[in-house]
């Protein structure tokens, strides 16, 4: 076994000067990737292997250990490296953090020690032993490769143990990178299947319960590939996250369309067939456009096409969908909004929106027994909301009685789902409505119940004083300015529940917190803010009230947000006495309890670790529905700053952590998900609108399945984050660059992007080969993004740049301008170690700029005595641009009778006799000219019929976008009383030499 041993203390390998770490003694990058290297020379395939070491949530022992116990682990890492390799052979880096890389022999036992014996003496190490390492391995099969390609692999099966609970150690498999290839052979395969007219639609009958009819149908997208149905699920969302489900969506709109009047025109009456409108149809195309053309092409009535829109892209994209909206309604389109309530839901949204009916997804009732009456009342709230706004309802999703049952107890009338109907091919569609008996031509419509109005509760023909008092029970009106809570009116019936008499002023004091126990204080405040977040709704919540004799109650509060002036914030609550029904079930969160799985002994060790840090700690336990997916989340645990910022009400807790996401369930559940599950970290930002602070929760894995959440208070940070936010927000992508390494990784917009990382010239690389960077100008632009150009220009400026093109599909459009900038963010000894590259779109900067030298152009040309034109290089010969002067040349008096006279080309241009002669000429000239200039003499016939004799100067402008781009640049002049007999002789005698056969 080879013994040769590189660290920094020794050169067995070579007499190299390597670069060492000076904290470790181990290599950094670039040096350990030339010790690699010359180590791997005298090795046999596939007896070593190459190995990164990665300490998960590092970060946080430096946070919370200190930078001391930070350093002291990493030296304790790199002397059990230094060991192995003492033993084993092999060499060991230490590359920044705590990036570990060694190349040993491959036998996982001795990775397995290595690993156990990092992991518990890290448990000694003064209570950080919640950090696991990870290992991910590469075995030196193929010893051709370059090392820098062999840590890239080893660092993709590291991301793959990072993720994992049990197995912390993972060996790399081509199958880990082989998804990015599926992606793209699955769009080539989607491409062919367009071609071959593979795509058709299934349609989904609406039903009406009440009438048992159908009412309409929704179009589902289905490739049939060779006889054989392929799922959705398959491609459709390779599609979305590519930008290309628009192509696919206008074949399925088409056929629908045609469908509908095949139907039409055999005689039947059809029922309305609804498609699917994505945001990124909105974005990529002019929808309404489109189907406007569509429908008028088969003249096909548009009411029977309806557009679904998901409600997500109303929040996405709210004014471009708006207007999109409007234009389609407009022109006729009846408009669904589709997957309402889905986490986007507020009156705010159909106020803007004028759409003709709801579709709401029954997921709300996939829950757990213990949770489905809480999904019940939040179907039963968007529900009600939609009925007092007279908006029909679609309730899809029904599956079994028990929903059909729901339905009818809230008084829905529409639903699509399998109780029903399954997707349908065309032929079994066609057989269902053929009976029209099974139809309802009617529409949709929704039983509209009169609305209760305020005025009637202020008539005194009904109600007095004292009945409404009664009916509202112990109320009061609060006042919160500069984080203080007073009360400014209460009704009778509150000064009952406090024990204060009406003529008893002096033992009311106006201060609410006289009436709260001090540690529901907190609780109280959250549910002020929870109130302000939901206006026009409500925040509801239980707190002990202070009784005046000193008895202690259980109130149960509503609050509803009024109105704000002057920094007041107005608030009405509704106070009921419960106390007799929690006595028995009083709820209690004590902090270092926990409800979860885990034992006593981890409680212990969560409080010992967490309890008393100086922020904010909570820990969950991430909940799956039965196909993996996450679909809620459990506290189980809670630390004491973050108790006080939610009054220990796990409710309100939760509530402040949607409003970090938005309101967005959905995303707060991926997120979750991607921490626990992937190890990912992630950051979102809270603001408090009560106590006007900033809270920033960040969150991370704690274990396999169970997301960590820290929470800081950051306002005083709030105006640099801003402005960096800001900054940040005005590049497309910005990258670290370790230029000695040849490292790159990704900070913005998505810095845990795998293929947005390691391997700086692999990463360029990979952005042409997928198309990100154009091949346009190729040769230049990888000229400047190479190490070696970066490193020479960094030498002796601070920062370069380059213009060049690239991809913006997510943008909307297909290509744009960037501006690619390359600034040193680190010099040691003068050289160049590390940069920062930021890329910035430019292109309505270079359109500006284009437009201006036309204009300038265009107005230079106008003036000029010479006749000028433009022609394109190819067969057609396209005249794009003539001045003023041409016209006069040729007898015209508009642009318009020219271009007629010539038929737009610059063949008619030219005499036809002349013509074969001078496109030789032209050619011959070109071919052999540096310049690409030619010289020619030749006829034109005038508008009048007179023949004239024009000299013709040109010069053909190359494209950098290819030979269909190249254009003639051209000047002529009028030569008819210059030109001598002879010449006219010679020439017109050697017109018969380039006849065309």
């Amino acid at each position: 076994m080879e013994k040769g041993i590189t660290t920094g203390t020794g050169n067995a390998v070579g007499q190299a000067a390597f670069d060492l770490n000076p904290l470790t003694g181990l290599h950094y990058m670039r040096s350990f990737m030339q010790a690699a290297r010359i180590y791997l020379e005298n090795v046999q395939p596939g007896a070593y292997a190459m190995a990164a070491i990665d300490i998960e949530h590092f970060r946080m022992i430096n946070t919370f250990c200190g930078r001391d116990k930070g350093d002291e682990l990493l030296i304790f890492i790199s002397n059990c490296l230094k060991r192995n390799i003492k033993q084993y052979g092999g060499v060991a880096g230490h590359f920044n953090g705590d990036d570990f890389c060694i190349i040993m022999p491959f036998q996982l036992e001795i990775f397995r020690a290595l690993w156990d014996e990092i992991a518990v003496n890290m448990g000694q190490l003064n209570g950080i032993a919640h950090s696991l390492p990870a290992i991910g391995i590469y075995t030196l099969d193929d010893l051709m490769l370059e090392p820098e390609i062999m840590y890239d692999r080893a660092t993709m099966a590291l991301s793959y143990a990072l993720g994992s609970h049990m197995n912390r150690i993972r060996i790399y498999d081509p199958n880990m990178e082989n998804s990015l290839e599926r992606e793209w052979q699955v769009l080539s395969d989607v491409k062919a299947a367009l071609e071959n007219d593979e795509f058709t639609f299934y349609a989904q009958p609406q039903y009406d319960i009440t009438t048992r009819k159908i009412v309409g149908a929704e179009a589902l997208v289905r490739w049939i590939h060779y006889g054989k149905l392929i799922s959705p699920g398959v491609f459709i969302p390779v599609l979305e996250k590519n930008g290309s489900i628009t192509p696919l969506d206008q074949v399925v709109w088409t056929k629908v369309v045609e469908w509908l009047k095949s139907w039409i025109t055999k005689g039947y009456h059809p029922v309305p067939i609804s498609i699917n409108i994505s945001r990124l149809d909105i974005l990529t195309i002019d929808v309404p456009n489109f189907l406007i053309n569509l429908t008028d092409t088969y003249q096909v009535p548009r009411k029977y096409l309806k557009c679904e829109i998901t409600e997500s892209a109303y929040a996405e994209d709210g004014q471009r969908v708006i207007d999109t909206v409007k234009r389609l309604q407009a022109a006729g389109f009846q408009l669904m909004m589709d997957d309402f309530g889905s986490g986007y839901s507020s009156l705010n949204t159909l106020k803007s929106m004028d759409v003709d009916v709801l579709k709401i997804d029954m997921c709300f009732l996939e829950m757990s027994a213990e949770e489905e009456q809480k999904g019940i009342g939040i179907l039963e709230s968007v529900v009600n909301m939609a009925r007092l706004l007279g908006i029909p309802i679609v309730l899809e999703g029904v599956e079994n009685q028990h929903h059909e049952n729901f339905m009818r107890n809230m008084g829905c009338r529409y639903a699509q789902g399998y109780y029903y109907f399954k997707p349908l091919p065309i032929n079994q569609l066609e057989n269902l409505l053929a009976d029209e008996r099974n139809l309802d031509f009617g529409g949709m419509c929704v039983k509209q119940v009169e609305a209760l109005h305020t005025r009637e509760f202020i008539d005194g023909n009904l109600f007095t004083d004292t009945m409404v008092n009664n009916i509202l029970g112990a109320a009061a009106f609060y006042d919160i300015y500069e984080n203080q809570i007073q009360i400014t009116r209460v009704n009778e019936q509150y000064f009952q529940l406090v024990g204060v008499g009406t003529n008893d002023p002096e033992n009311y004091n106006k201060k609410l917190w006289d009436h709260v126990r001090d540690d529901d204080r907190p609780k109280l405040f959250s549910l002020f803010e929870q109130a302000y977040d939901k206006r026009p709704g409500c925040a509801d919540g239980y707190i002990h009230l202070l009784r005046l004799d000193g008895k202690v109650l259980w109130v149960y509060m509503k609050i509803f947000f009024l109105r704000e002036k002057n920094g007041h914030k107005m608030f009405y609550c509704s106070l009921v006495d419960v106390t007799s029904f929690r006595e028995k079930e009083e709820i209690k969160w004590d902090i270092g309890h926990t409800a979860g799985e885990f034992t006593e002994q981890e409680q212990d060790k969560l409080e010992r670790y967490y309890g008393n840090i100086p922020c904010g700690y909570g820990l969950a336990k991430i909940i799956l529905d039965p196909s993996g997916a996450p679909n809620d989340y459990e506290i189980i645990y809670i630390n004491h700053e973050m108790a006080k910022t939610c009054g220990g009400d796990i409710k309100l807790l939760r509530h402040l952590i949607m409003k970090a996401f938005k309101d967005d369930q959905k995303d707060l559940f991926t997120k979750a998900y991607q921490a626990a599950y992937r190890g990912e970290t992630l950051t979102h930002y809270a603001y408090s609108s009560i106590s006007s602070h900033y809270l920033q929760l960040t969150l991370y894995q704690h274990e396999y399945g169970y997301v960590a959440c820290l929470m800081r208070d950051v306002t005083h940070m709030q105006i640099h984050e801003g402005a960096l936010n800001s900054m940040v927000l005005a590049y497309r992508e910005v990258y670290f660059l370790h230029l000695r390494d040849n490292y790159c990784r990704m900070i913005y917009p998505d810095a845990n992007g795998l293929m947005e990382r390691g391997n700086y010239a692999a990463v360029v690389n990979r952005h042409f080969g997928t198309g990100k960077i154009l091949k346009y100008d190729e040769d230049n632009v990888r000229k400047f993004l190479s190490l070696d150009n970066l490193r020479t220009v960094l030498k002796t400026q601070d920062s370069t740049e380059y213009r060049y093109r690239r991809s913006a599909k997510d943008y909307g459009i297909e290509d744009e301008w960037c501006l690619t900038s390359v600034t040193i963010s680190e010099r040691e000894r003068g050289i160049p170690k590390t940069a920062v590259i930021t890329i910035r779109s430019i292109d309505n900067i270079i359109k500006d700029e284009e437009e201006k030298r036309h204009l300038r152009m265009a107005q230079s040309l106008a003036n000029m005595s010479d006749g000028f034109f433009i022609y394109r290089a190819i067969d057609d010969e396209r005249i794009l641009y003539a001045n003023p002067a041409i016209m006069t040349i040729f007898g015209c008096n508009t642009m318009d009778e020219f271009m007629t006279l010539v038929n737009g080309s610059f063949k008619g241009l030219v005499h036809p006799d002349d013509l074969n002669r001078v496109e030789w000429e032209i050619q011959n000239q070109i071919h052999h000219s540096e310049g690409n200039m030619d010289y020619v003499q030749y006829r034109i016939i005038r508008k009048d019929g007179e023949v004239r004799w024009l000299d013709d100067c040109g010069h053909l402008e190359n494209s950098e976008w290819g030979e269909e781009h190249r254009l003639f640049y051209v000047f002529v002049k009028d030569i008819t009383d210059q030109i001598t007999d002879i010449q006219k002789e010679k020439l017109l005698n050697s017109n018969q030499f380039y006849q065309k056969s």
